[in-house]
């Protein structure tokens, strides 16, 4: 998570012998630098749990790591899953409304 301590990256990501480590399934972008290198974690393209609803991702360039957020049709979005017929649509329907993780009802 982005409140992890430096340590705890460090010794997660120092094995990959990389300049950058890049990950995802959090729902919460960050860049973080580290004294040998830097971790990003790339959010989510939908259901943002950090209250913003615009999809992220990250672009690394020269070693170099910057979020991106693009707006999208949420409320599309939504309506679609209204319509799928997957199990718990509204909830999530609802987390991606917010922006952010809704506890299922």
């Amino acid at each position: 998570m982005p409140e992890a301590s430096d340590t705890e990256l460090c010794e997660t990501f120092a094995c990959l012998d990389a300049p950058v480590a890049v990950y995802g399934h959090i729902h919460r972008p960050f860049v973080r630098s580290l004294p040998t290198m830097t971790v990003a974690n790339t959010g989510s393209v939908s259901l943002s749990y950090d209250g913003d609803c615009r999809a992220s991702y990250v672009v690394v360039e020269d070693k170099q790591a910057t979020i991106r957020r693009v707006e999208y049709d949420v409320e599309r979005e939504v309506e679609v899953l209204l319509q799928s017929g997957l199990p718990h649509a509204e909830w999530v329907a609802q987390t991606l409304r917010a922006g952010h993780f809704v506890p299922p009802e």
